[in-house]
């Protein structure tokens, strides 16, 4: 998971949302620092190294067509938008391969394009 902003805050955000019964705390990159802040591939590429991923064979989701999916795209990763909440006006753009209309559409996807 990468989130930009107040590290306290993100932190609280993830806490209470109850993800962290599905990710290490270890996997959760919070940026607070502007450099490192999406769409820079700095956080994408820590990931890749934590968990020994190959990009091309990877997947990245997220709900901001504004900086979540550029980075990851240029790395390679295929992409996933949430279509939700403050973003989902926000038009598709080329770094986004698929949308979907909610998380728990994600199992569906996936299986329509292995």
């Amino acid at each position: 998971m990468i989130t930009d902003g107040n590290e306290i805050h993100q932190f609280n955000k993830i806490y209470f949302s109850g993800i962290l019964k599905f990710i290490s705390p270890r996997n959760i990159i919070i940026n607070s620092k502007k450099k490192f802040m999406k769409p820079s591939t700095y956080s994408y590429k820590r990931i890749i190294f934590l968990n020994n991923l190959d990009p091309l064979k990877s997947f990245y989701i997220g709900d901001n067509p504004k900086k979540d999916f550029k980075g990851a795209k240029n790395l390679g990763f295929k992409t996933i938008r949430i279509i939700q909440g403050k973003y989902k006006q926000i038009k598709k753009n080329k770094y986004i391969d698929y949308e979907i209309k909610g998380l728990k559409h994600i199992n569906i996807l996936l299986k329509k394009i292995k």
